[in-house]
């Protein structure tokens, strides 16, 4: 009994393990659905070039947590993309009301 519960926890931190690398994957190879620019239009003319301002969406903490309870993520988000693989590299929207 005692293997087949270690089975089941290996089994799902091993996935989650693959869910986390799939979306640090795609959000470091630049293949999520768009970049962010939250800074505003005034202060883009006036700040140094590469500065930018914070609140773009931290994308890490979003990775661990949709890791951790992956199942859920995925039956929540299973309408927003065609398959598993798009899912993993997060192939959508994952912000959809963060600045623009």
């Amino acid at each position: 009994m005692r293997q087949l519960i270690g089975l089941i926890i290996g089994l799902y931190l091993t996935v989650a393990l693959v869910v986390a690398g799939g979306g640090a994957y795609g959000f470091l190879s630049g293949q999520t659905a768009r970049d962010y620019d939250c800074t505003p239009v005034d202060l883009a003319i006036t700040a140094g070039v590469g500065e930018g301002l914070e609140g773009s969406p931290n994308w890490v903490p979003w990775v661990l947590i949709r890791a951790a309870i992956w199942p859920k993520a995925y039956y929540d988000d299973r309408n927003k993309v065609s398959g598993v693989v798009d899912w993993l590299l997060v192939r959508y929207d994952p912000f959809p009301n963060a600045c623009r």
